[in-house]
């Protein structure tokens, strides 16, 4: 995925219906305490170390909370901060301010959580060839925005919908073998009813399966949960085939570096958006 599927409207919505969740138009405490016309200045502050990401997010809720509310931004999204680095300051209204700094910060929190935590993955394993990517583990409707917070942090997105390529997994390998059904066979099937642009990738849990999927050329092999003695051992047999090599499962920022020196192009995390923490912020009035 590109930055450009998380264009404006897509933002506009998903920040329409966060504030509608939230109430922020009917505020009782705020807009019972403090009238339109106070108007005060806020520092966004970073309290830890990571990567940003989610302003694009934060400017359509103060927008959307009310066109008279200015933000000057000292950082963009893709920056790596430090704690005390000042993000940005919020001008404007006091209440329409504090009526949408909680579904500005979650989204902030949240993008630049999975944006960190994928640079954390991408430092440790410290390697030019291998590339981390994302899954298809995320969250209803937040897709979009979590894959754009891997691209932030120097990931890469794997499937984004299933619409994108072919990716037979273990219960379509499973059926297939029932109905007697060989890898070979099918991937000659999708070869015959799909064009060559689109992608076929395989995964497989054993030698033999990734051996035949090898000698039918299928363009992405997936080795699922296997160890490093057995991905060295595929590896090898791949020697001359242009077919790339993904793995997963197990894998993690305690035992990543394992995988670091291996004839391998990707590493499908699935924790680089399921896993992460929430960035930790503060916006303070000044």
């Amino acid at each position: 995925m590109n930055e450009q599927l998380l264009n404006s409207e897509n933002i506009q919505s998903i920040v329409q219906l966060a504030l509608r969740e939230d109430a922020a138009y009917n505020d009782i405490t705020t807009a019972n305490l403090i009238p339109d016309h106070h108007h005060e200045k806020f520092s966004l502050i970073a309290n830890e170390k990571g990567i940003l990401s989610g302003l694009k997010l934060l400017k359509e809720v103060m927008n959307q909370m009310s066109e008279n509310i200015q933000i000057k931004l000292m950082k963009d999204d893709g920056d790596a901060i430090k704690t005390g680095d000042l993000i940005c300051e919020i001008s404007g209204p006091i209440n329409k301010i504090l009526s949408g700094e909680r579904v500005a910060l979650n989204f902030l929190q949240m993008l630049s959580g999975i944006s960190s935590l994928t640079y954390e993955f991408i430092q440790k394993i410290n390697s030019n060839q291998i590339i981390i990517r994302d899954t298809r583990k995320t969250r209803p409707l937040l897709r979009k925005l979590e894959k754009y917070a891997v691209i932030q942090g120097g990931g890469q997105n794997h499937r984004n919908t299933l619409e994108d390529f072919i990716l037979i997994k273990d219960n379509h390998l499973n059926w297939a073998k029932k109905n007697n059904i060989s890898i070979t066979a099918m991937i000659e099937k999708y070869r015959e009813k799909l064009d060559a642009s689109h992608i076929i990738e395989i995964e497989v849990e054993s030698i033999d399966d990734a051996v035949e999927a090898l000698n039918s050329n299928v363009d992405l092999l997936l080795l699922d949960n296997m160890h490093v003695e057995q991905i060295k051992e595929i590896c090898l047999l791949k020697s001359k085939s242009k077919t790339k090599i993904e793995i997963s499962g197990g894998i993690n920022l305690s035992n990543i570096h394992q995988y670091a020196d291996l004839k391998i192009d990707y590493i499908a995390i699935g924790a680089l958006i399921h896993s992460a923490k929430f960035f930790d912020f503060s916006l303070e009035i000044n």
